[in-house]
Parts: C-alpha cells; structure tokens; sequence
C-alpha cells in the first residue's frame, strides 16, 4: 500500500513538473510587415532551435498592425519600415533606443517565368514597358505599403498614370503570386517580396528610379517581455542572420 501511495505521489510530482515546464515556455509576438516575412518565416524558427521563446508572427501591411495596435493588441516587437517606426517612437510607443535597421531593399518588376521579360534598365525603356503592358498589378498605397507609394509616385513622374490607371490594379497580398497564377502581366512591388516566389523573372528598377526602403526593428514599450524580445533583435541582427537577409534580397547601410 505505502509503495502505491509513493508510486502515485511521483507521477503526481512529475505531472507537475511537467506542467510548470509548460507554463514556463516563453512565447514573443511580432508584429511584421510583409516586406521582411520570407526572412522572419526562416529566422523565427532558427531563433526558437537556438533557445529563444516561440515565436507568434503577425504579418500585414503597416497600416493593419497600425489598426491592430490601436485596438489594444501589443506586440513585443514591432518590424516596419524606418518612417513607421520613427513615428511610433515619437508617439512613446517603443523603447528608447531599441530601434535597429534589420535590412534594405528597392522596388522590383517581375513577370511570370515563360513570358517575354521587358527592358526596363532605363527610365525611358520602363515607361514604354509599363505603357504595353496588358495589366499591371502593385501594392495599394492606401495600405501603407512602402513599394506601392514609391510606386504610384514613379508612375506619376513617368507622366503615365493616368494612362494606365484603367488596366491597374491594387492589392494589399503578394504580387508574384498574381503573377505567376497569369492575372497580370506585369507586377510591382519590393524586391524582398517578389524573389522568394518561384515561377516569376524579376528585374529592379533603374537605379536613377530606385527607391530604397529600410526596415527596423523595435521593442514595444508596453511589452512585458523586454529581455526576450531584446534577445530577438540581437538574433534578426547577427552576422548569420544578415546572410539570410542578403539571400532574400535586402542590403545593409
């Protein structure tokens, strides 16, 4: 009888034990833009492997995590473009000094594999391309969407965007997708966004054209999580991560 009664006490112990690991296992939110997930896709798992907390990834466009944020939820860590997070730290937001770049890319033009793939090295050849295109599909400035603002401000300089506006079309999800599915001939959006998507040739834009976005990466004042989410952005910033960064598309200063 004794043995039982110690018998049931140690699975009782170890139940708990168990219990309380689970209950210790940490978990971190972040609140990323679309233009860096192929990238915190791979790092959030490698953070994990390495013994970081799980990682919960919100991905939208900046103006939806904005919405998000105004309606209570708090992330860890916010991931934006550097004008967004600029402006968070001017609201209090974040943590002062948390602030890092992660990684920088430019504006690309894809088309699906297969298809006749338009000169486009200069500003006048990505006119005349955007001009004989059947459709054309990019990022909907009203999101927030740093390609998709840069975007409708070239075609404005190009001094076509009234041309084109009838066979243009806005989207807040990935273009190389559209692209591939053949929705659209010829797609815009940043280059980070378009080279993990199989099936499309990608081109940048004309460096006299280029717009390059930086993308940050901070600690949110109100997380309760400040050590781990710290540990998160020395992980998304280490020389291994940079690799993985630069394979995706995205340049450092």
């Amino acid at each position: 009888m004794r043995f039982n009664q110690y018998l049931c006490s140690a699975i009782f112990l170890a139940s708990v034990l168990c219990a309380a690991g689970t209950a210790r296992a940490g978990e971190i939110k972040v609140f990323s833009v679309n233009g860096v997930k192929s990238v915190m896709l791979k790092l959030g798992p490698d953070f994990e492997k390495a013994g970081g907390d799980h990682v919960q990834f919100t991905f939208a466009t900046i103006g939806a995590l904005q919405q998000k944020m105004a309606n209570g939820e708090i992330p860890d860590v916010l991931i934006a473009i550097s004008p967004a997070v600029t402006a968070a730290e001017e609201q209090g937001k974040l943590v002062p000094g948390s602030a890092v770049e992660v990684g920088r890319t430019g504006i690309g033009i894809a088309v699906k594999e297969g298809a006749s793939v338009p000169d486009i090295s200069t500003a006048q050849k990505l006119r005349q391309a955007v001009l004989n295109a059947k459709s054309l599909v990019y990022s909907d400035p009203k999101s927030g969407a740093a390609s998709g603002v840069a975007f409708a401000q070239l075609l404005e300089k190009l001094g076509i965007a009234g041309q084109v506006k009838s066979k243009t079309t806005l989207i807040t999800s990935s273009v190389g997708e559209l692209i591939v599915q053949g929705k659209f001939e010829l797609g815009a959006q940043q280059m980070s966004e378009l080279l993990p998507v199989k099936g499309i040739v990608v081109r940048p834009l004309p460096a006299e054209l280029q717009t390059v976005t930086i993308y940050r990466a901070a600690i949110f004042a109100q997380s309760g999580k400040r050590q781990s989410a710290a540990k998160f952005i020395r992980f998304i910033t280490s020389p291994e991560a940079v690799k993985v960064f630069s394979e995706a598309g995205f340049g450092k200063n």
